[in-house]
């Protein structure tokens, strides 16, 4: 017998991939996330994100103040820094950015805010090659 089971309204519906680390609305970071897999951010962050293999997306209550880099973003809550996005970027209606945008695909859904510049540009360039290039400089 087949059973079958509502899907789980608290998971997050609006992330590219179903599969992803959650970051609660309790928690507080201060500081540098990277890594490669997809986070679900909900809390509150102050730093950097850099994701260059995963997906990004900000919850409605999500408060970023960083700048962040990563495959895919979606915003739903409040960032105040810049977008990066290696394929897209998108603003859903309860977003609010204060910051500059630059990646090849975007979606603005109407009511979104938006303060800052937008660069659509095939190739983005990946914070990796500018550290190649920080390296190499002299000294």
């Amino acid at each position: 017998m087949w059973n079958w089971t509502p899907k789980d309204e608290n998971k997050p519906s609006e992330s590219f991939y179903p599969e992803a680390t959650h970051i609660g609305k309790s928690i507080v970071i201060k500081g540098e996330v990277s890594g490669s897999e997809n986070v679900y951010l909900a809390g509150e962050l102050e730093g950097s994100v850099e994701l260059l293999e995963g997906d990004l997306t900000v919850g409605p209550d999500g408060r970023i103040r960083a700048n962040m880099r990563a495959r895919s973003i979606v915003v739903h809550g409040r960032v105040d820094g810049n977008l990066y996005g290696i394929k897209r970027i998108d603003l859903k209606k309860s977003a609010v950015l204060v910051g500059d945008i630059c990646t090849p695909r975007i979606a603005i859904e109407e009511g979104a805010s938006l303060k800052g510049s937008v660069l659509v540009q095939k190739d983005i360039p990946t914070l990796q090659t500018k550290k190649a290039n920080a390296t190499a400089a002299p000294k």
